[in-house]
């Protein structure tokens, strides 16, 4: 569940993508190809302060379950704002990948 006032994250998986990937480094036969599978997350944070802080704490929310996070894509920039017009918050959705060992 999304809470605006601790800017916390909401993780939902959304894809799961293959790409082949050759690091030169495994003992594999010689023209043996190599694939790594890599899933998609979408995370929406919320910070009070920048967007920029909101990246950042979806990123550190969504390290603290998945591991090999390789990129991010900021899909949507929102804020709200409160009744004498100032930023209450800033939100992003964004789309996070990581490659499955």
């Amino acid at each position: 569940m999304f809470d605006w006032q601790m800017g916390t994250a909401l993780i939902q998986p959304i894809a799961v993508l293959t790409t082949e990937v050759d690091s030169g480094e495994d003992e594999r036969p010689e023209g043996a190809s190599h694939v790594s599978v890599a899933k998609v997350i979408e995370v929406t944070s919320t910070s009070p302060g920048s967007f920029e802080d909101a990246i950042r704490k979806g990123i550190a929310k969504a390290q603290k379950s998945v591991d090999g996070i390789r990129g991010a894509w900021i899909s949507e920039h929102k804020v709200e704002i409160a009744e004498d017009g100032t930023i209450k918050h800033f939100r992003v959705d964004m789309k996070l990948t990581f490659v499955l060992e």
